[in-house]
């Protein structure tokens, strides 16, 4: 009972400072955003909106620990655990295009310089250290948590690339060379690209219902028949994630013909055991055959769990 309780509080903890992360981000985000329309700066600009997209993400990351919360129902029996999935997805592919757009305008401006105030470029990237290192410090004691990991380390992130947006600031004062901005408006784009392309693959192994890494059904087998002289083979494995760090796995085991019935459970229990502890299955379904069963005409018990 305490330690539910305990988990509760941690959970709206994390929740509240997430809120408080996104408000900040988000205030951040406008303030950026109009210093470089001011400025006439696109790294400004892509900075903007790299940190807008961070800001849904720690939104996704907000509405994911509040949906965490609710049950599974008829509709939904794994619950909402692929809601930030999905979410992940459509931010990327948003972001990729933003991408493209802005290296297209980058090396557009290369041929036509724009003039950039150097000075609100050097105070906006300030104030962007300033805000990112908030969230950072907001986020760190919840950082464990697979909802927040990301958005911890994408503001960690924000946090360099501001701090690059204060020397680009710098250097364009000092040497009146514009072309710094663009520069670093690619740079951004390219540290985006590095960040996102990992995002994009992850959701989509999720979506695809692959294995968790280091769940190979080869393996599996193997080291169920090892660790378990009991058992024949093993047959129609199945494992998947259904959300972030939520796995799940269905196999058939054939037990030799001596094994009871009331050892059969526990040989079932034991393997369920071995493949939580082993190989992180959250969620693992197993039933048994008996070698007896594929001769028999009928068998009026069915060896599951």
């Amino acid at each position: 009972m305490c330690s539910s309780h305990q988990s509760t509080s941690s959970d709206l903890a994390t929740n509240r400072r997430l809120k408080y992360a996104v408000l900040l981000n988000c205030a951040f985000v406008v303030l950026e955003l109009a210093a470089g329309i001011l400025s006439g700066s696109l790294a400004l600009v892509t900075d903007s909106i790299h940190n807008a997209i961070d800001s849904v993400t720690l939104l996704v990351a907000w509405l994911a620990g509040r949906l965490a919360q609710r049950p599974p129902d008829r509709l939904r029996t794994y619950g909402y655990h692929r809601a930030p999935v999905l979410a992940a997805l459509v931010n990327g592919f948003v972001l990729i295009v933003v991408m493209v757009v802005i290296g297209y305008h980058a090396i557009e401006r290369f041929h036509e310089p724009v003039k950039v105030q150097a000075g609100i470029v050097t105070i906006t990237g300030l104030v962007g250290i300033v805000a990112n290192l908030g969230v950072v410090l907001l986020l760190r004691q919840s950082q464990s948590r697979l909802h927040v990991r990301g958005a911890y380390l994408h503001n960690l992130m924000d946090a360099a690339s501001s701090a690059l947006v204060v020397v680009s600031g710098a250097l364009i004062y000092l040497t009146g060379a514009y072309w710094i901005d663009l520069v670093l408006s690619l740079v951004i784009c390219a540290m985006l690209g590095k960040s996102l392309l990992p995002t994009i693959r992850d959701a989509v192994h999720i979506l695809m219902e692959g294995a968790p890494e280091g769940a190979d059904p080869v393996q599996i087998k193997a080291a169920i028949m090892e660790r378990f002289p009991e058992v024949t083979d093993v047959h129609h494995i199945h494992v998947w994630l259904h959300g972030d760090g939520m796995s799940a796995l269905t196999c058939h085991i054939v037990v030799r013909p001596d094994v009871t019935h009331e050892r059969d459970h526990e040989l079932v229990a034991k393997v369920r055991a071995m493949l939580k502890a082993d190989f992180g299955i959250a969620h693992p379904t197993i039933e048994s055959e008996h070698t007896s069963c594929e001769t028999a005409t009928a068998c009026d018990w069915e060896h599951r769990d």
